[in-house]
Formats: C-alpha cells, sequence, structure tokens
C-alpha cells in the first residue's frame, strides 16, 4: 500500500497490505546495423522491441498491464575536416498498452536532431544541437518540444581541461500518469491525459584536472531550472 500504518509507526504498512506483491517480468531485444561509407561518413542504425509485463495483487484492488514499445533510429556522423564533425539523425517509437490501470491506448514518438563540434582553434571545441521532438496520443492529444544546447571545451594543457554548457531538456508522460485510474490504499487516482511534457534549462561551468597518473580532480557547479512537472496533485473536487 501507499499509506503508513499511523503518524506513530510512519515506517510500518498498514496490517491489511501485509502480502501484498507484485507479479512482473520483461523483455528487451535490439538490432544493430553500422554503415561506413568512408572516412568521412557512416551511419549507425537500430531496431528494438520492449516488452513490460505486470500485475499487482493489493488487498485492495488487483490490476495488471502488457506494454510495447517498438522503436527505430538512424544516426549519422559526418566529419567536414578535421576541425568540424556533424552528428544527426532520426528516432521514433510507438506504445501500446493494454491495462486494466490506464485502458486500451496507443501513442507514436518522432524526433529528429543535429549536432555540430567545431574545433575553433587548436585546443577550443565549440558545440552546438538542436532536438526535436513529437508526440501523438490516440485520443487526439498531440505534444512537441525544441530542445536546444550549446558548448564550449577548453584544453588549457595537458592536464587541464574547462568545459561550460547549456542546454533544455524535457520529459513526456507516461502512459500510466495519463490515464491511470484506480484506488491505491484508499486514495482514488484520476486520469489526466492531456498532461504536458515538463522542462528544465541546465547550465553548467566546470574543469578536471589530472596532475598525476593517480589523482583526478573534477570540479563542477550548475544550476537547473524546471517547469510543469509532472507529479500527483490532490483533486478538491473529488
Amino acid at each position: 500500500g501507499l499509506m503508513w500504518r499511523n503518524q506513530r509507526y510512519a515506517l510500518e504498512v498498514n496490517p491489511l497490505a501485509i502480502g501484498d506483491y507484485i507479479n512482473s517480468n520483461k523483455f528487451s531485444t535490439n538490432v544493430f546495423h553500422n554503415y561506413i561509407a568512408n572516412k568521412n561518413f557512416s551511419l549507425k542504425t537500430r531496431l528494438s522491441y520492449f516488452r513490460n509485463y505486470w500485475k499487482n495483487f493489493f488487498y485492495d484492488n488487483i490490476t495488471g498491464s502488457t506494454a510495447n514499445r517498438y522503436g527505430f533510429e538512424v544516426q549519422g556522423d559526418y566529419q567536414f575536416s578535421d576541425e568540424n564533425v556533424l552528428i544527426f539523425g532520426t528516432e521514433e517509437s510507438w506504445d501500446h498498452v493494454d491495462s486494466e490501470l490506464v485502458g486500451l491506448h496507443d501513442q507514436y514518438t518522432i524526433s529528429g536532431y543535429f549536432q555540430n563540434e567545431r574545433k575553433l582553434i587548436t585546443n577550443v571545441i565549440f558545440t552546438l544541437g538542436l532536438r526535436y521532438d513529437y508526440q501523438h496520443v490516440d485520443i487526439g492529444f498531440a505534444d512537441s518540444e525544441w530542445s536546444p544546447k550549446i558548448g564550449l571545451v577548453w584544453h588549457a594543457q595537458s592536464d587541464l581541461t574547462f568545459r561550460a554548457s547549456s542546454g533544455k531538456g524535457f520529459r513526456a508522460a507516461s502512459m500510466s500518469e495519463r490515464f491511470s485510474d484506480s484506488i491505491y490504499s484508499g486514495l482514488r487516482i484520476i486520469p489526466n491525459p492531456e498532461l504536458k511534457s515538463e522542462t528544465a534549462w541546465s547550465n553548467e561551468i566546470g574543469f578536471n584536472y589530472n596532475p598525476l597518473p593517480f589523482l583526478f580532480l573534477d570540479v563542477a557547479g550548475f544550476v537547473s531550472n524546471y517547469w510543469d512537472l509532472i507529479e500527483p496533485e490532490p483533486d478538491e473536487t473529488q
């Protein structure tokens, strides 16, 4: 169960929940192909399949779920010169869930990205990248995100490197976060099918120093900001 036994025994579960258990199994397989056209250009392809089955046996409910994810990814590497390398690619995935907890649903995601690494001078590397993701859920809801990134690395000496980076990230809601409709330990969980992605922006600056073979020092400072976090909230109307 999700509830404490009481305020005095916060580390003990509700006596009714003793004996609750979950039966779960997972299966994953991947197929990779690497094509090298020449010394400057290569393509990596990946096909994937992931199956996740679980069923819980709780004192106040018995629910199960079977989820299947099919994925396809292609990544290209093109080296324009010794100073300039372009990485680009696309990812697609399709999720199919048949669950007593969330129902029968499908969603697919399409994304594309590129990242350019350029050597500005002998010991300074500049990185610029951009990614786009589009997600569509079978109820007609769609969400999309642009995720830029920028970075700079300075190899000041053979044993001293400085770095700085800034970039945006996101996390799309899972099927269980969108469609869960059940009761756990007396708490009613209601679906929210049009949950938007949570987003974040992170900035980092740091350096690493390797003065001796047995001594490596890495120091970094970072700041991250988050918006629209996907988390449980009480519904006053229920």
